[in-house]
């Protein structure tokens, strides 16, 4: 294939008995007309996918449109030329060295590459993810707000906290206790991992923090226990309560309705007290309703994380770690003071409590450490 005979007239008079004509002979030629029209900035090409009048193409991690023009596109950079800027942006695709497969469906092109998925929807090729549909939404136009306390206290140990007029209930695991004053307090934002019991195994109406909010034994202390939404940042539905703590950390899209603002993404930073889920971004105008969305059920993405007394002790405010997350990973992918990397929970341990009671402790050790400091940007995968 690709060679054209042409035919090569020989004389053989003379060379052999009774030869007197021309003996016809054949030469092969390679076919004309061929030259390089592109090549792709990262190599190697691992699939050319032609449809709807377009040409795409994978070289190395990147996915790649090739205009008739030559123009070479790559659609694995956020905000490349003709993005539709909707959603999340896309970026590389997994790279074994292996051929990719490729699938347009006339308005989206899926993509198999080193044992994962990636749907290019017109903002560059994002890993598939597990998610859920969201129907029914509210932008909630009056959230529920915390319950302000001016007399909390610290037990025996800076991690149990107290209001003389406020019992801790089941109610509050999960929910964030927000400190703004008080001799022998540290103002921060702080999570309920669990309550106390007492020795008949009787809740006692104290609750224990994630990490120490100041100093052991301290009284008067200013906060808020749950989260005070603002208008047009809680995301609810038609009934109320769907989301709870553990949506923290996962992304939401929206998807349509008058007054949303539709293509939004971005991660819940909270939950309110009455199931609502706040943004750090408007999800559109207070009381906007009938709206859609999906839940991303992947990684949690998070911004508030920290690193405990010892180094290799990790906790956020926003999300109680569990059992669950013993094996898996997390990113750290910036942050002052840290060095980013992906680290494994090994395991979550036990801090002393006083004696009757009993609790569950949240911070998750690492290996290999992190080093200490405050905040960074993170994913629990």
């Amino acid at each position: 294939m690709n060679w054209i005979p042409e035919r090569n007239v020989v004389s053989v008079e003379g060379q052999g008995t009774d030869v007197h004509d021309k003996n016809v002979r054949c030469s092969l030629i390679r076919r004309p007309g061929l030259k390089t029209f592109v090549t792709l900035p990262l190599a190697p090409v691992r699939g050319v996918f032609p449809g709807e009048f377009r040409l795409f193409a994978v070289g190395g991690d990147h996915f790649y449109e090739i205009l008739s023009s030559g123009t070479i596109i790559d659609r694995s950079t956020p905000g490349f030329s003709g993005s539709s800027g909707i959603g999340t942006a896309g970026g590389a695709i997994g790279n074994d060295g292996n051929p990719v497969l490729g699938f347009f469906n006339g308005n989206q092109m899926l993509l198999v590459s080193a044992g994962y998925a990636y749907v290019d929807n017109g903002n560059g090729p994002v890993q598939c993810q597990p998610s859920i549909g969201l129907n029914d939404l509210v932008v909630d136009p009056a959230p529920s707000g915390g319950v302000t306390l001016t007399d909390l206290q610290l037990g025996g140990l800076n991690t149990i906290i107290l209001s003389p007029s406020y019992t801790f209930t089941a109610k509050d695991i999960g929910q964030l206790v927000t400190i703004t004053s008080g001799t022998g307090f540290t103002p921060g934002t702080y999570t309920i991992t669990a309550l106390l019991y007492g020795n008949a195994g009787q809740p006692t109406g104290n609750a224990l923090l994630n990490t120490g909010a100041g100093t052991a034994g301290s009284t008067g202390g200013h906060g808020v226990v749950g989260t005070a939404g603002t208008a047009g940042y809680v995301l609810t539905t038609a009934t109320g309560g769907s989301f709870d703590a553990t949506d923290v950390g996962r992304t939401i899209q929206i998807l349509s309705g008058a007054g949303f603002n539709v293509g939004l993404s971005q991660p819940v930073t909270a939950i309110t007290s009455n199931g609502g889920a706040v943004g750090a971004s408007a999800w559109g105008t207070p009381g906007s309703s009938l709206g859609t969305g999906v839940e991303y059920l992947g990684n949690y993405t998070f911004t508030d994380f920290k690193i405990g007394s010892l180094p290799n002790t990790i906790f956020t405010p926003s999300h109680l770690f569990s059992a669950e997350d013993v094996g898996h990973n997390i990113t750290i992918t910036s942050g002052a003071g840290f060095t980013p990397g992906t680290y494994t929970i090994a395991h979550r341990p036990e801090p002393p409590v006083p004696p009757g009671a009993t609790a569950r402790w949240a911070p998750t050790q690492l290996r290999p450490p992190a080093a200490p400091s405050w905040t960074a940007i993170f994913s629990l995968g």
